[in-house]
């Protein structure tokens, strides 16, 4: 429908519930999304949220997985263990873990005075509502150097740093890559730092919630919208995931010079071509003002609804 000098697309489709589920899938509705925790961090690219009952989903794997997965998560259960010295997944590890899962990413922001990757991707953090999280403070941070230690046993030679901090009395725990090798930086050519720089993989307990994010940045950031208090949540919604497409847009243009070079690379493209192909993807970017894809869920019925705004660029 017309709104504005923009067009807006609602979809919606609903479905009574299955007269036959999967026990687990009953087990595990938990009814309706709450406001978000926190303010929305500034330049987010995007916002996930799911409410379910993770103990109850992985009691009922076997029934949500085909039997060949089973080995893999088998395997998962075993690993776990070893990283948590010897915490079991299902009885004293989810029990811990609320009801919903939040996976946020933003842009991240531009640092004139340092070396930046070539190509930048947005920060992301897992954000889960834990109870009694004290309890287990210990044995997460345990867990989060464990994984490192072994990240770097097989690295070659690509170490990351742990490091600690405090923030507004929130302690984060990161590990950090050192200096490039000399053949990376003579490779690089002045094109910026290699991908893995924009990772800094941290971990926090933040108003008990367990934060691991791709960088202490975004964990700053999710530090400081707790303190802002929540954000409002849409009515009826179990799950739902938002895109910015200001904030995604300005993403792709920030990368607009080494997506051309990947597009010349790999296409083998003459650069005017490529940036021919690169601006067209730009341009009907910019078209997309809203979009977000929400999932609706009572005991009587589910309903899976797309909204998507799209008009000229401002």
């Amino acid at each position: 429908v017309p709104d504005g000098d923009a067009w807006t697309l609602d979809l919606r489709l609903a479905a009574p519930r299955p007269e036959r589920e999967a026990e687990a899938v009953t087990d595990a509705f938990a009814g309706t999304l709450g406001p978000v925790p926190f303010a929305l961090p500034e330049h987010m690219v995007a916002l996930f949220r799911m409410r379910r009952s993770l103990p109850a989903l992985w009691s009922g794997r076997e029934q949500l997985v085909a039997e060949r997965g089973i080995p893999g998560m088998i395997e998962f259960e075993t690993n776990f263990a070893n990283l948590t010295s010897g915490m079991g997944c299902l009885d004293e590890f989810l029990p811990h873990v609320g009801d919903e899962v939040i996976v946020v990413g933003t842009r991240p922001p531009e640092d004139a005075g340092a070396p930046q990757p070539a190509l930048r991707v947005p920060d992301g953090a897992l954000v889960w509502p834990l109870r009694d999280s004290e309890s287990i403070a210990r044995t997460l941070r345990v867990t989060f150097f464990n994984t490192i230690g072994i990240v770097n046993a097989q690295g070659r030679g690509l170490a990351l740093l742990p490091e600690t901090e405090t923030y507004r009395g929130v302690r984060i725990d990161t590990a950090r890559y050192g200096d490039p090798h000399e053949s990376e930086m003579g490779a690089m050519g002045g094109g910026g730092l290699p991908l893995r720089y924009n990772f800094a993989p941290s971990m926090a307990l933040v108003h008990d919630h367990l934060v691991i994010a791709s960088s202490d940045r975004i964990v700053r950031q999710i530090v400081d919208a707790f303190a802002e208090g929540p954000a409002p949540a849409p009515g009826a919604v179990n799950a739902g995931l938002w895109i910015d497409p200001a904030e995604a847009r300005a993403m792709l243009l920030r990368n607009r010079e080494a997506l051309v070079a990947k597009t010349m690379l790999d296409s083998g493209l003459a650069r005017a071509e490529a940036e021919q192909r690169i601006d067209l993807v730009l341009e009907a970017a910019a078209l997309l003002r809203d979009a977000r894809l929400t999932v609706e869920e009572t005991d009587e019925g589910q309903a899976v609804c797309l909204r998507a705004v799209v008009g000229a660029s401002r």
